[in-house]
């Protein structure tokens, strides 16, 4: 296992490309509603990876993975910017459990964010499974070696996760929830 802050240099200079083609993917679907480019992106990205403290980092899945998550801070961050004076949300994408965008459910980044810290709480393999999917855009092959799991695991849980956000999203967008 790599540590230690010349570790994750290097990891970060090895995986440039990926990060940023994981950023480019990222802005992508949230295009219409975030304001950053790629590189505005993996530079802050980059910037909070070297001021977190104590990162121990495994291979480049994990790596990757935490760089996902990262690139998730920094768009809610940047989504609770923009709203700082309004309460019209920055909406995402859930893709359907084929990968058929056209069959997209749109959502609030700020309460999928929301969702997924409440899905840590109760099932924090389940929520790490979509930060590697969604946010790293990680196959479910790749999902499946960064979880040490088999694929069908993956695609099981994946589908669980994916409508237990859904309902957990709408029902914050109701007001059920009491938090927005």
């Amino acid at each position: 296992m790599l540590s230690g802050r010349s570790d994750l240099e290097a990891h970060i200079a090895s995986a440039h490309s990926d990060m940023a083609s994981l950023a480019s993917a990222l802005l992508r679907r949230n295009e219409r509603h975030v304001l950053l480019q790629t590189q505005d992106l993996v530079g802050e990205a980059v910037l909070r990876l070297l001021k977190s403290e104590e990162i121990s980092v495994s291979d480049r899945s994990h790596f990757l993975a935490l760089t996902a998550r990262t690139m998730r801070r920094v768009l809610v961050d940047a989504a609770r910017a923009r709203n700082a004076n309004k309460r019209k949300g920055k909406h995402v994408t859930l893709i359907s459990a084929n990968g058929d965008s056209s069959k997209a459910h749109a959502v609030d980044l700020l309460r999928l964010d929301h969702a997924l810290k409440r899905l840590k709480a109760i099932d924090p393999d389940r929520a790490t499974l979509v930060e590697l999917r969604y946010f790293a855009g990680l196959t479910l092959e790749e999902t499946a070696d960064a979880m040490d799991v088999s694929i069908s695991s993956v695609q099981r849980s994946w589908n669980v996760a994916r409508i237990w956000l859904r309902e957990a999203v709408a029902t914050v967008e109701e007001g059920k929830d009491g938090f927005f």
